[in-house]
Order: structure tokens, then sequence, then C-alpha cells
């Protein structure tokens, strides 16, 4: 029996998430308060998903999952304005996939929140601006914090080369990868050999990846803005 890729396996697992079929919220009473919660209302029979994900990332899931619940992460997309005037832009974009920007937990109290979305008036989200923040891209899989760049080094550590056959071309790889569906580690060329290898990851990538792949459960803990592509600009620039 042929093992699955590190890399095919964390894709079905996630790709698993979005079928878990949450149970409806509870109505508040007069000694429980409403919960909104999303992984509170995960079945008992589905629970062995998030289980499983905590096994294989036990240091990452509990802190990706704080930070949505913080309301730390914010997906930034370019305005249609700035979209519908420079089509050779908006392809591009479409090419790097989204861009997610991830704010400290410093910035942050240490209180859960009271609604599901983020509240622009909640003075966690204003605190954040002078925090230190993160710019995640999922496609190019690429985080800019320092744990992320230590991850590189060790995954380079433990995975051993992949055996490639020297008649594939870049472009020839370039093009496969284009026509394939979304995969755990992006664009990335980790954890494909058949042998293993670790896939790069940090708290930061799995809580923007948790709420892009899990949306009707953890999507509506990010906040969302549209931008121009100066704004965008300056915001990356200020990592």
């Amino acid at each position: 029996m042929t093992l699955p890729t590190p890399r095919h396996f964390l894709t079905n697992l996630i790709n698993r998430l979005p079928t878990i079929p949450l149970e409806p919220p509870q109505p508040p009473s007069i000694n429980r308060t409403p919960n909104s919660n999303a992984l509170s209302r995960i079945p008992v029979s589905h629970r062995h998903l998030i289980i499983t994900l905590h096994v294989l990332f036990p240091n990452l899931v509990l802190p990706s999952l704080d930070l949505l619940d913080r309301g730390l992460v914010q997906k930034l997309a370019l305005s249609d304005k700035i979209k519908s005037e420079e089509p050779d832009h908006d392809q591009a974009e479409d090419v790097r996939g989204a861009i997610y920007v991830v704010y400290s937990t410093t910035a942050a109290p240490s209180r859960r929140r009271k609604s599901v979305k983020p509240d622009p008036d909640d003075d966690r989200v204003g605190n954040r601006e002078n925090s230190q923040k993160y710019v995640v891209h999922l496609q190019a899989w690429n985080c800019t914090c320092a744990a992320f760049a230590f991850s590189i080094v060790q995954s380079l550590l433990d995975e051993q080369p992949p055996q490639i056959p020297p008649e594939l071309h870049l472009a020839e790889i370039t093009t496969d990868d284009d026509k394939k569906e979304w995969e755990f580690g992006g664009m990335s060329t980790d954890g494909k050999a058949p042998n293993g290898g670790q896939i790069p990851t940090c708290k930061h990538l799995l809580a923007c990846l948790l709420a892009e792949r899990w949306g009707n459960a953890l999507g509506g803990y990010v906040t969302s803005k549209q931008v121009g592509k100066g704004e965008m600009a300056v915001i990356v620039a200020d990592v």
C-alpha cells in the first residue's frame, strides 16, 4: 500500500473541514449565554478531523485559532475601481492569490470576543494598527514572520530531495502547477516527495488558511478591506 505524500494528506484533511455539518447554535437562556464559537458546534462524529489537525500541528492549531478569535486577521483586496482601470495588474493579483495581514497578539487584551465578526469600533482593532504585523500569501505559501523562516530551514534539514526526472523542464512544472487545484503548501514544492518532508508552516499562515478554506465556520472571524494599489504597497512595505 502506497502512503500519500504529506502534501496530499494535508490537502485532503483541510478539504474535509468545510463538509463538517455544524450543529445549530443553542439559544440563550437564563443560565447560558449564546455561544457563537463554531468549533463548539462540531458534532462528535467529526471531531477527529480537528484532533488530527492538532496532532499534526500541536504548537500551531490553538494559536492560529486564537488569532482568529481575537480578530487579528485581515484580508486585503484591491478595490474594484483600481481593478477595472488596470486589467494587467488585476491579472497579476489573481496569480498571487489572497493577501492577508495578521497582527501581533500583543495588540489584543486577553478576553474573548462577544461576536463572531470583528467590530471595527472594537478597541483591539484600533490598537492593532500600531502593533507588529505580518503579511501572508496563501498561494505563494509565505509569511513574513521569523517563525516561518525558521520552519523553512528546518524543512530543508529534514526533507530528502525529491526525485525529479531530468527531462522535466521548468516551463512544464509551471504549466502543470497552474492547472492543479488548491494544495496544502501552495506553489511551493515542499511535502511532495514520497519519502515525506515537512511543509513550512506558522500560526499566521495556518490561521489564514483555515479562514480561507473553512469559510462557513471561521470566515466570519476575518475582516475584509478594499484598498488601492498605493495603500497595498504601503502596507506590504511597512512590514
